[in-house]
């Protein structure tokens, strides 16, 4: 479960990183090789807030599918189902007759 929720936000990190390059791109409009508009400055402070976001996402996505991975590779086998016996035990001078269970 937990890789799957990492692959969830690195889809999260690609649209992130979308918006940033199209929030970049459409601030060159606005924006001179000295100045930009107030427009362009918003829409540059957005790309950064995208590009900020994208990071993060993508990085704990990493993260959740490492752990996801180590789980996998590394947890103990899961036990079989519930497990019933009847054991008897006669020996000289005793017996026993017991039920053993695991659920």
């Amino acid at each position: 479960m937990s890789a799957g929720v990492g692959v969830l936000a690195l889809g999260t990190a690609g649209y992130f990183a979308f918006r940033a390059l199209d929030e970049q791109e459409r601030s060159e409009h606005e924006c001179a090789a000295a100045a930009c508009t107030e427009a362009g400055n918003q829409l540059r402070r957005d790309a950064g807030f995208f590009a900020d976001a994208s990071t993060a996402t993508a990085a704990a996505g990493a993260a959740l599918i490492g752990v996801g991975a180590a789980l996998f590779f590394f947890a103990p086998p899961e036990q079989a189902g519930p497990q019933t016996g009847i054991r008897a035990v006669l020996a000289p001078g005793a017996s026993a007759l017991t039920v053993e269970g695991r659920f």
